[in-house]
């Protein structure tokens, strides 16, 4: 159960009316009245909900101490964090004296409930059984539902230290797992940074192929079991196709089961069917589609012509991915479709020339953009629309369809959610989506008094389905969690979260509890890493609730009860 502090944010165009005006009489007065309003005036209750429904929670600032490490050792950089169901978040940091820049180190956090651990750092010894090794470089970390992370490190042996060679780690219960180079005779580098990561304690990795094959491999590892999932060179199954071993970013679910793209060889294979995307499951390895092959709920001669985006995956093994289409017609325009289902049945659900019903049966698809999916099957995704009443103000949305039925989450020019008048999307970036059905993005902004200091916002969906603002570049954000203190910092920067729905072994920001991790730089130069909780308060709130509706008029600002 994770516990809230107060932290606040407020619209550089807004003011703020103070509690600490009223005496000590008149507050518990203005409760008791205020309670029988909310009690009564379910509009009140209602108007309330919404604009408390998003709390901050403060998980690292640069500046402040660093927990478990030495005294006058002070977060100097921070990454974007990976956040899991459970709330615990994980981030890599650099660190230095307070009194100095001088010998920066690298460390992994790890935050459960109201501290920030660190978990690994650089300098630290590791044991395998062929010997030691020291850790020298660390990248991002991934994180699980189990609270165990894995990471990408550059490292030397020990002890001569000749040479940096990257590998793969794992940290479970405060104790470091050297997951070694798997085969000296296949694998000389991890490439992909940083790996997928699940549950079950499963690494899916690419590294580079000793020998001089200038391509990479795929494998997993669970503690010391080392499987190869695909080789180049090695035969496609069910054709006499080889691969190149040009991976996608490959996927990985709490099954075990991986997705990825490839690119393909042979004498007779050309730019046109050189692409194919595969799964694995149990050891077996299936074709799911390849570039030439027929579409699927397409008119007879389209094809696939090229897989836009890497094909992603959820825990039933459902895959989604995003492909050009081309027709046997020289006047056929360049088609764009989102397809999902297994690896023996895939199915259309959406493609550019549909009608968006969501907005009008008159308003078609003309571009379609990469898709993510939940274990519910829920599909997000943006697109580029035309018809009538469509122009370059309003061209652009961001739907979901769930169950065949496409909602429409944000248009371009659409007024933005608290915030002052005339502030619209100009472009909803693509959607993060957990599996309530909450969708979470970034936008950019436009209207009456937005520049360049104020353009971008991060934005999500609450319980109840109505779109919230989460952060906006230019707005002041209390970074202190004591309500009696107010430390406001301008917004700089919002750094958008990670691209995993949180079931493909990716990174993840957005978790199934409505929480979204951010990174916020700003204007002192300083950053932070908060994690924000995006869902409707419980009933015994709404009297709280209702105060901080009558204290906030005229006031865009966030608090945490």
């Amino acid at each position: 159960m994770l516990h809230y502090t107060t932290l606040r944010i407020q619209s550089r165009f807004s003011s703020v009316l103070r509690f600490s005006i009223l005496s000590k009489f008149s507050r518990y007065a203005f409760v008791v009245i205020l309670g029988l309003i909310v009690s009564t005036k379910s509009t009140v209750a209602s108007a309330s909900v919404s604009e408390q429904a998003i709390t901050f929670k403060k998980i690292a600032l640069t500046g402040d101490p660093a927990a478990n490490v030495d005294n006058d050792t002070i977060f100097q950089r921070l990454t974007s964090p990976a956040l899991n169901n459970s709330g615990q978040l994980a981030f890599l940091a650099w660190l230095t004296s307070a009194d100095s820049n001088e010998d920066v180190k690298q460390g992994i956090f790890l935050n459960v409930g109201n501290v920030a651990n660190q978990i690994v750092s650089t300098g630290d010894i590791v044991q395998f059984a062929q010997g030691e090794v020291k850790i020298q470089d660390i990248y991002a970390p991934v994180l699980n539902d189990l609270g165990q992370t894995a990471f990408a490190a550059n490292f030397t042996y020990l002890p001569k230290e000749r040479r940096l060679h990257r590998g793969v780690f794992t940290v479970s219960n405060d104790t470091i797992q050297f997951l070694a180079r798997p085969d000296f005779q296949l694998f000389r580098g991890i490439t992909n940074l940083p790996p997928a990561f699940n549950d079950a304690g499963q690494v899916l990795f690419r590294a580079s192929i000793t020998g001089g094959i200038r391509a990479d491999g795929l494998a997993t590892m669970i503690g010391d079991e080392f499987r190869a999932v695909f080789i180049p060179g090695a035969n496609v199954p069910g054709t006499q196709l080889k691969s190149l071993g040009t991976f996608s970013d490959p996927r990985l679910n709490n099954a075990g089961q991986t997705v990825f793209s490839v690119g393909l060889t042979d004498p007779e294979v050309d730019r046109a069917n050189d692409e194919g995307i595969f799964f694995e499951s149990d050891a077996r390895l299936s074709l799911v589609a390849r570039t030439g092959d027929a579409a699927p709920g397409t008119e007879l001669g389209t094809t696939y012509s090229n897989f836009v985006s890497d094909p992603v995956l959820n825990d039933s093994g459902q895959i989604a991915f995003l492909a050009d289409l081309s027709r046997t017609s020289a006047y056929s325009p360049l088609d764009t479709a989102i397809f999902v289902g297994t690896s023996d049945n895939v199915n259309l659900v959406a493609r550019t020339g549909d009608a968006v019903g969501a907005i009008s049966q008159h308003v078609r698809f003309s571009r379609i953009l990469s898709p993510t999916i939940n274990n519910g099957g829920d599909i997000a995704f943006s697109g580029v629309l035309q018809g009538s009443g469509i122009d370059i103000s309003n061209n652009n949305g961001l739907f979901i369809k769930s169950e065949g039925n496409l909602r429409l989450v944000a248009q371009k020019g659409e007024a933005v959610p608290d915030t002052e008048l005339d502030v619209r999307f100009d472009w909803p970036s693509l959607p993060l989506l957990n599996d309530l059905g909450q969708v979470a993005f970034g936008a950019f902004l436009t209207g009456r008094d937005v520049d360049n200091t104020n353009n971008v916002g991060i934005f999500a969906t609450d319980r109840a389905g109505n779109l919230r603002q989460i952060a906006r570049k230019g707005d002041l954000f209390d970074v202190d969690p004591d309500p009696a203190v107010t430390d406001n910092r301008r917004i700089r920067f919002v750094r958008f979260p990670r691209d995993s729905q949180g079931s493909d072994g990716r990174p993840r920001s957005y978790n199934n509890s409505g929480q979204l991790a951010l990174r916020l730089d700003f204007t002192d130069g300083t950053q932070g890493i908060f994690v924000a909780l995006i869902g409707i308060p419980e009933p015994s709130t709404l009297i709280l609730l209702g105060v901080g509706v009558v204290l906030h008029l005229g006031s865009h600002q966030k608090r945490v009860s």
